[in-house]
């Protein structure tokens, strides 16, 4: 995961104009499966870092409504030596008030499925981003 890989994904119209709506709890998210995909852009009125946040649905309890998910943010900073990169980050409760914990180099397990889970985007978004990009040219 890049810096450039996110920002060509960040731009995408798609993205923009439909699912970066970040601190909107009735905004859409990007669904590939089971798992969600939200977006946060640079220059958003919170002051934060752009983000791409990937949320995997574990389990939904059918007489509660609750559902358990487990959440891998990466986040676009300025690091010490001034240069920007992505860090790694996961959330075990749900909420944007919920705390983050920065994903350590050695947690193998986690690097790795974050991974694969930006890999799934990267591998159906630019194909999602041309098919709407088709239907809103035919309107």
């Amino acid at each position: 995961v890049s810096v450039e890989k996110m920002e060509t994904i960040l731009a995408l119209p798609l993205v923009r104009d439909k699912y970066s709506d970040y601190y909107n709890d009735e905004a859409d998210d990007l669904w590939l499966g089971n798992q969600g995909y939200q977006f946060r852009q640079p220059g958003n009125k919170q002051g934060k870092c752009p983000r791409i946040s990937l949320v995997t649905q574990l389990g939904y309890d059918e007489e509660t409504g609750e559902g358990e998910f487990e959440f891998y943010h990466f986040d676009m900073k300025k690091m010490a030596n001034g240069q920007v990169g992505v860090v790694l980050y996961t959330q075990k409760d749900n909420g944007y008030d919920s705390n983050i914990h920065s994903v350590s180099p050695d947690n193998i397990k986690d690097y790795r499925e974050a991974i694969r889970c930006f890999e799934r985007l990267e591998s159906r978004v630019f194909k999602r981003n041309d098919v709407y990009l088709s239907t809103k040219n035919d309107r």
